[in-house]
């Protein structure tokens, strides 16, 4: 099975993170993703977790290994 990358937006309002963050997807969840799910994603230096939202996927990406969880 080919890794999946969830593309989410993160729940901070600042203007430095108002974009697209790729965050890879467990195999044991790739079935149940979908767009528009809330999830739970590390982020910044110190993995803080943080919500975000999935608004895509892609098969494809340049990010260090990251997971989404739920």
């Amino acid at each position: 099975m080919e890794k999946r990358y969830a593309q989410v937006i993160v729940s901070l309002n600042t203007p430095e993170v108002d974009r697209i963050f790729d965050y890879s997807v467990p195999s044991d969840m790739a079935w149940y993703i979908c767009c528009g799910m809330r999830v739970i994603v590390p982020f910044g230096n110190k993995n803080n977790k943080i919500e975000g939202y999935v608004v895509g996927f892609s098969e494809t990406s340049e990010i260090e290994d990251k997971k989404i969880s739920l």
